[in-house]
Formats: C-alpha cells, structure tokens, sequence
C-alpha cells in the first residue's frame, strides 16, 4: 500500500487550483524531481533491507520515491497517452534501480519529466509546471508562480487566498473507516497510479514507448 501525502501538500494543492482556473493556460510541460543518497550511502539494512529487495519492495528508487512524483504528475496534468522511460543501477550497491528518468506524453500532447535517484546527494527536489500563460515552480518550502492572467495585486491576493490543505492520507483513511467521512485519495487513484508506474518498468525493460492505457 502506498500513501499519497503529496495530494495534502499545500503547494501542490494551491497548483491545482491554479490550473483549474485556467491561470497557468494550457500546461505544455511539467517536471518533477525526487532523489537522496540512500544508494551511495547504504542507508537498506535491518528493518529497512526491504526497501532494496524487489520481490518485496516492488521496485527500487522510481517505486519509493518516484511513485510521489508521478501520482502529481498525472493528477496535474491528465490522461497519460504514452510512457518512456530508462531505469538502471547506477552504485551496484543494491540488487536493485536506483536512477531513473521517465517521459509521459499527455492525452492533449504535454510532456511531462520525472527523474528520480537514490543517486544524489544534494539539490531540489522541484516540481515545475509551464504553461502557454504562466508557470509554478515549487520545492524546499518555496513556491514561484506566475501567471499573465492576474496583476500583481490581484496574483498577492489570489496566492493568500491559497485551498487550506486536507487531513493526511493516514487520517482520512482512518476518518473514513470511524466516520464515513469522504476520502480525497481514492482507489481509482492508486490503481492509475500503479499502471502508469508499471509502463515505466515495461518501457525501460523492452526499450520501447508504451501505449496507455495498459
């Protein structure tokens, strides 16, 4: 089971919006980037060694990380038409991918770029969105965002008046079971998630675009 804590980040949320109202246009590129140095520093041992176990984690760097950043991707930017991707060990310190770059092509022809290692041992772990009318830019608890649809009086206001975020996935989980309450993270979401993930795996292993859906 993955949780999606992303979907209550309130960045991520606040782009949401963002797009929803139209003020970023029609997004023709994003990119997101997740990595640290688990790799090279050996962090998998004892209780964590299932992390670097593929037939018990599922995958390695793109599956424990990755999977963050393309659930955003997607849910930011729509139907995924096609997948591409290349995924490799790179520190031979695990049996295990820990370095991946992966390309999704959108129903409506955006790209979207998702790199991922446990490979790095510093720099932003970014999320970017470009659009035909404007941009957002977020990471390290720092967001850039513009937009030519607002003045920079009505952009401070509408930036303040950001979508409060969710309880986290864990609580909502529970919410749901104590008190029937709605989730924001459904079913549909992870099964999507999880066939996008596994378009990857298969594009990098026959060295071929992949055709969605599966």
């Amino acid at each position: 089971m993955i949780s999606l804590p992303s979907r209550c980040n309130p960045e991520i949320l606040f782009a949401k919006k963002a797009l929803g109202d139209g003020l970023l246009g029609d997004v023709t590129f994003g990119r997101g980037r997740i990595a640290h140095s688990a790799g090279l520093d050996k962090w998998f041992s004892g209780t964590s060694a299932w992390f670097a176990d593929a037939e018990r984690a599922g995958g390695g760097a793109l599956f424990d990380l990755g999977c963050h950043r393309v659930d955003v991707i997607r849910w930011l930017m729509g139907e995924p038409k096609s997948a591409i991707a290349k995924i490799n060990n790179f520190t031979g310190n695990y049996p295990i991918d820990d370095n991946s770059v992966s390309v999704v092509e959108f129903a409506n022809k955006a790209l979207g770029v998702i790199d991922v290692a446990w490979t790095h041992r510093s720099g932003p772990n970014l999320l970017e969105l470009y659009g035909t009318e404007g941009s957002f830019v977020a990471g390290h608890g720092e967001m850039h965002f513009q937009t030519r649809k607002l003045s920079d009086e009505e952009k401070a206001e509408y930036i303040a008046n950001a979508p409060a975020a969710p309880p986290e996935p864990m609580q909502q989980w529970l919410n749901a079971i104590l008190r029937d309450e709605p989730m924001t993270i459904t079913i549909q979401d992870g099964r999507n998630l999880t066939e996008l993930m596994q378009a990857f795996y298969m594009s990098s292993e026959q060295g071929v675009a992949i055709d969605l859906p599966l």
